[in-house]
């Protein structure tokens, strides 16, 4: 820290260490709010820097990931911020306005398409396994632009279930979307969720290569070029004001979908049986643990006698 603020670094090496760092505290979890201001900070600095639109992007899409866990800001106020990202990359990435090539016989498959560094081991993979997994064949056609950087065996058991698989991880985004147009996709997914998705799996859809296109981001994307965003009614509640760049589609029950591991074991009788008591968990990411939660675990605690709780 006292390196980067004595002055003796270009401000764009100290917007790039403003990033690290700030990416560093966030990554650990150890404090969320720090690290958006350090990653503010780079964004002040990058936005006074010439030909600094590409860092200023992943800044942007770095604050928007970490604002999704910060309690404190308002949906206004995090659709303005997805906006402001919306309209950077527009401007360097404008959408091609190319005539579709696609078939017009009603009755071939529909051609989906999905975008993802997504297709390994790790818990968005239990979200998306039902795109793969229960489609229609007979109806529809998939093709999967992975962006995987180590490829394991979900990455394997996906490519063996669709029926076209592209690995675009050192491919140009110019390509991407080249690729993607000569393929005739007819829908293009973000199934990253918005939370985990890239910068290089975003940005083919500025371009708008395919007819209909469509993310699973539980907020707006801020893209004019994102056609829809599927939802449900407790993200977005009915007759409250959409923060929303895209048409919103509503699911019945929830627009998130969990597939159980095939190696899950048998449900077995409650360790309560045996303890005399509750044990709660929560087996996830620090940066999800904030003031408003370790207070409603206390509630939860004190009205539960004897109850546990255990992080991990």
């Amino acid at each position: 820290q006292h390196i980067v603020d004595s002055g003796d670094l270009t401000p764009r090496i100290r917007a790039y260490c403003y990033t690290a760092i700030g990416e560093c505290i966030k990554g650990f979890g150890t404090n969320l709010y720090q690290g958006i201001a350090y990653l503010n900070h780079a964004i002040d600095l990058l936005g006074d820097i010439p030909n600094s639109t590409e860092p200023l992007m992943s800044n942007y899409n770095l604050l928007s990931h970490a604002s999704l866990y910060n309690p404190h800001i308002s949906q206004a106020d995090l659709f303005a911020l997805n906006c402001k990202w919306g309209t950077l990359i527009h401007n360097e990435y404008p959408p091609l306005n190319r005539r579709f090539p696609h078939s017009p016989i009603p009755q071939r498959r529909l051609r989906i398409g999905y975008i993802s560094r997504d297709f390994y081991s790790q818990a968005a993979a239990f979200f998306t396994n039902v795109f793969f997994t229960e489609y229609d064949k007979e109806q529809f056609e998939i093709f999967c632009y992975s962006d995987v950087s180590h490829p394991d065996k979900v990455t394997a058991f996906y490519e063996e279930l669709v029926d076209h698989w592209r690995t675009i991880r050192d491919v140009t985004i110019n390509k991407i979307v080249d690729g993607i147009w000569q393929d005739q996709i007819d829908i293009l997914m973000d199934p990253g969720a918005g939370t985990t998705s890239t910068l290089r799996c975003i940005l083919p859809f500025a371009y708008k290569p395919a007819p209909i296109q469509i993310t699973l981001s539980p907020t707006s994307t801020g893209l004019k070029t994102m056609d829809y965003r599927v939802t449900d009614y407790y993200q977005d509640p009915l007759g409250e004001p959409s923060y929303s760049t895209e048409q919103l589609l509503y699911m019945p029950d929830s627009f998130i979908c969990y597939t159980p591991p095939v190696d899950t074991p048998e449900v077995t009788e409650p360790p309560f049986k045996k303890n005399g008591y509750i044990t709660f968990g929560f087996f996830s990411h620090p940066l999800k643990i904030n003031e408003q939660i370790i207070q409603l675990w206390s509630q939860i605690l004190h009205a539960i006698p004897h109850s546990k709780l255990i992080l991990k």
